[in-house]
């Protein structure tokens, strides 16, 4: 599944807290417009547009939070082994993970 999210301030949560033990679901978020804080296991992270945080472990707890208004995520979520493209296969896996 895919979802967009926009903030309308500073502040707004963009992705709320969660984790993806019971989907099974690895997860993709491109930060297409402006900079957000990603909290990946408490670990924070601010990224800017365009960013991609990757996260394929289904336990991490993530997170985040527009820093600026008008901050827009692109999320994307598949469960493992679903996509069999070039790419899942050669570009999923090559993007620097945060964590």
């Amino acid at each position: 599944g895919a979802n967009l999210f926009t903030a309308r301030a500073a502040g707004d949560e963009l992705i709320g807290e969660h984790d993806e033990v019971n989907s099974g679901q690895e997860e993709l978020y491109l930060l297409l417009r402006g900079s957000a804080l990603f909290v990946l296991d408490g670990e924070r992270h601010e990224v800017e547009a365009v960013s991609v945080v990757a996260v394929s472990d289904v336990s991490v707890r993530r997170a985040a939070v527009a820093l600026e208004a008008g901050a827009t995520v692109l999320a994307v979520g598949a469960a493992p082994g679903a996509y069999r493209s070039t790419w899942r296969s050669a570009w999923f896996d090559r993007v620097p993970k945060l964590r």
